[in-house]
């Protein structure tokens, strides 16, 4: 019996807006279909090089537009001091968990949740003013903001790091 080997190359391009300044990967994966068939398959990507350059703030609202599509923003938070993003979105009576990396947006879950649908609402303060008041008051990198209410108001926390990652401030900006 003879075995049939069929090689594949794909390559992979980025979303436009990407950096060019990635990095090459490559992979190879042999797959047995049966035992006379073996598929090999050998994928060459770039990676975007925001989730690997230096934590900035220009990446957290570069995110925060890649996932207004998926609905209205309500929290974003940074990961391990990179510029990839968990952000949450509503829509309709859901919340949604996105990541986001450069231009790169990914659903990971929903969940219906009426209450926090209802106070995204009425936030009359974006997300983004929050943060930008936050980062007027404390000069450092965004680590999160979140839509949050305390005693019955509504407001945006925003969590301020140093450069290095540590925590710096956090700063309570009225929604409304």
């Amino acid at each position: 019996m003879m075995k049939r080997t069929l090689t594949v190359l794909a390559a992979a391009a980025l979303l436009a807006g990407c950096s060019n300044s990635g990095t090459e990967a490559s992979a190879t994966k042999t797959v047995t279909e049966a035992p006379e068939t073996t598929v090999a398959t050998t994928a060459t990507t770039e990676a975007a090089s925001e989730s690997t350059g230096e934590a900035n703030n220009d990446a957290v609202y570069d995110a925060i537009e890649a996932a207004r599509p998926f609905g209205d923003v309500i929290s974003i938070d940074r990961e391990n001091n990179t510029n990839a993003f968990e952000v949450k979105v509503v829509k309709d009576d859901k919340i949604v968990e996105l990541q986001v990396d450069g231009n790169h947006v990914m659903e990971n879950e929903s969940e219906t949740d009426a209450e926090d649908a209802a106070k995204a609402g009425q936030a009359t303060v974006a997300i983004e003013d929050a943060i930008k008041d936050a980062l007027n008051q404390h000069d450092g990198i965004l680590d999160a903001a979140e839509l949050d209410e305390d005693n019955g108001a509504l407001q945006w926390e925003v969590a301020i790091d140093n450069p290095d990652g540590t925590d710096l401030a956090t700063v309570n900006v009225p929604a409304k």
